[in-house]
């Protein structure tokens, strides 16, 4: 772990960092601001069932397993990045199959959904690969394809759990989903969306980096992107390549490291 830490460093001292530049959206709410609810109440609300979230590793909704620490700590750094570069839509990727990404991207929805007055969505644009409406349970899909395709209302599209949270799903996969991902009519429904649920934050599920161009085509809507990389399993070569690909067309938050294997120690860390 310390030497694939210890090499990303490096990589990143020998190329030099891209410093991130600001995007033109409205500032994030403090945790003080009054709520907004409007169209959030009009959204199809969904109950959630806490045990089969716990199942699929989704656990920081109920915060009954501690490990749910480490996402508030992400979460931290997200609101804290977010705020001080004035970004609001945030990519969640990875440089292959099986490191995590969906599981992050829901855990860390919840627990910024735990915060006092901010409004978090929840995009699915895993079009090859959908897989958050099974890991919460939903068993109805939203049709995510349609709302950005501009063939479906916000009311169509998205549903929400509580007032503090919104999401939306595909109804079905797609096979070549970058002609839709890179289309005008996309963007203009992220933007639709933007105006009027005014999210404090947007975590977009996308597919791995390295499987496809759908990433690249939906760069232009993110502020920014966080590379989810698992131990054992992605090579300092590819979180490395990621990097610096993400890095040359946006802003890199950061890399995230999932099944790591640690010992407990004192003060519950």
């Amino acid at each position: 772990m310390e030497r694939i830490r210890a090499a990303i460093e490096k990589a990143r001292t020998t190329r030099g960092d891209v410093k991130p530049q600001p995007a033109v959206r409205g500032m994030p709410r403090r945790a003080d601001a009054p709520a907004r609810t409007g169209a959030w109440e009009d959204l199809r609300e969904v109950d959630l069932d806490a045990n089969l979230l716990a199942r699929n590793r989704v656990i920081s909704l109920d915060q009954k397993d501690k490990s749910y620490v480490a996402f508030d700590m992400i979460r931290t750094r997200l609101v804290s990045t977010c705020r001080k570069n004035n970004w609001k839509v945030v990519g969640i990727t990875s440089p292959t199959p099986e490191c995590g990404k969906t599981v992050t991207a829901a855990n860390l929805c919840f627990s910024l959904s735990r915060q006092r007055d901010v409004q978090t969505v929840l995009l699915d644009c895993d079009f090859r690969r959908p897989s958050i409406a099974g890991l919460l349970g939903l068993s109805e899909t939203t049709n995510l394809e349609s709302y950005l395709m501009g063939d479906a209302t916000l009311q169509e599209g998205f549903v929400r759990y509580g007032l503090s949270m919104a999401l939306s799903c595909p109804s079905m996969k797609l096979q070549q989903p970058a002609e839709l991902l890179s289309s005008q009519a996309a963007t203009n429904a992220i933007r639709g969306m933007e105006a009027e649920l005014a999210p404090d934050f947007v975590i977009v599920d996308l597919p791995p980096l390295g499987s496809s161009d759908d990433v690249m085509a939906f760069m232009p809507n993110l502020d920014a992107v966080i590379l989810i990389a698992a131990a054992g399993l992605s090579t300092v070569k590819e979180i490395d390549e990621c990097e610096r690909e993400l890095a040359e067309r946006g802003n890199v938050m950061g890399v995230v490291m999932t099944k790591c294997r640690f010992t407990q120690e004192t003060y519950g860390y």
